[in-house]
């Protein structure tokens, strides 16, 4: 007696009846992370290499080098999305992106997956500096940079973890799009397979409240008064005016120990590899500034200056930094000595 085996008939899909994808055609949790990781580093030496060739150009670029990491990663995903849903990472995994009705990702689903995906990531690291908005403006923009950054991060880890079986993230959730097996059928999925859960969506509103609360809190309660804030941006303003400087950041900020608490004002200076200025001379003309425009930094620990040189476009980075810390009596000496104005 033999034993018969039959193959399941495909059954045409409809938008009245929707054909169910089974679970284990969804893409899983370590073939999204190779894949991810694969991406990741092909970007990166592409931006080396890129860099090897503009690296001059590149350091001119500041924070705004972020920009070319963004633009590259974007003629990299975005087609990639829509045209076969593959990235090289993806193929090697043997996954790839459709859209929920089992259809290629249409180009505007493609650009909105990739901005959600890699706008956190271009936050990474930034700072924002706009001397002659309101103060109370410039505080929120730069918790909602933070905010994205960190839900971003958050938000999608949880949901790659948890949100089983499809594991759709924050990019899918906005691009309506799942990332499945790549030998599977194209079909469309209904609606309660892919549809988040109750539970997950708490999760993401409780980090979202989270982080606005933190970010918030940690800007509402520096103790820092308008006045306070708005002579510490004009500092700030004065040190990007430095020769050879290209962008400067100012901060008034505590740090904390297993020993004490230290209240210490951190001055960090991107400078072309062009500057003229020796760093010794740059880092003397950067603490008169502060001991001139922010004359609360009298009262502090001491004023930290760092100085570096390099490029970040998102995708590759190299840079060198060098820092320097001393109490402010120790400054006003070293100013004295020199003749500087303090």
């Amino acid at each position: 007696m033999t034993e018969e085996t039959t193959s399941p008939v495909p059954i045409p899909t409809t938008p009245e009846s929707p054909l169910r994808l089974a679970s284990a055609a969804y893409a899983g949790f370590w073939r999204r992370v190779g894949a991810f990781a694969v991406d990741v580093l092909l970007l990166g030496v592409i931006g080396q290499l890129i860099a090897l060739l503009f690296s001059h150009q590149f350091m001119r670029l500041g924070q705004a080098g972020r920009l070319v990491g963004f633009v590259i990663a974007a003629i990299y995903f975005i087609p990639a999305y829509h045209r076969r849903g593959q990235t090289l990472g993806k193929r090697l995994m043997r996954i790839r992106v459709q859209a929920l009705d089992g259809g290629p990702v249409s180009l505007s689903a493609a650009t909105f997956r990739y901005l959600a995906l890699y706008v956190p990531w271009l936050l990474n690291g930034v700072f924002f500096a706009a001397p002659d908005w309101p103060k109370v403006l410039t505080i929120a923009v730069g918790v909602v940079m933070g905010s994205v950054l960190v839900i971003g991060l958050l938000g999608n880890a949880y949901l790659l973890v948890f949100n089983k079986p499809s594991r759709r993230l924050i990019h899918d959730l906005i691009a309506r799009t799942v990332v499945v097996d790549a030998i599977s059928d194209r079909v469309a999925l209904v609606a309660g397979d892919v549809r988040l859960a109750p539970t997950h969506w708490i999760v993401i509103v409780l980090i979202l409240v989270g982080v606005f609360g933190i970010f918030g809190w940690f800007a509402l309660g520096s103790q820092m008064t308008l006045g306070q804030l708005a002579e510490l941006q004009s500092a700030q303003a004065e040190l990007n005016r430095l020769p050879g400087v290209l962008q400067a950041r100012l901060v008034d900020q505590e740090n904390f120990d297993a020993k004490r608490r230290a209240h210490v004002i951190s001055a960090q200076l991107w400078v072309s590899d062009s500057n003229e200025t020796s760093d010794p001379a740059l880092v003397r003309k950067a603490v008169a500034v502060v001991l001139q425009k922010y004359p609360d930094s009298r009262s502090t620990d001491g004023v930290a200056v760092a100085i570096t040189r390099g490029f970040d476009i998102g995708i590759a980075s190299l840079w060198r930094r060098d820092s320097e810390f001393h109490s402010i009596p120790e400054w006003q000496r070293t100013l004295e000595d020199l003749g500087t104005p303090k």
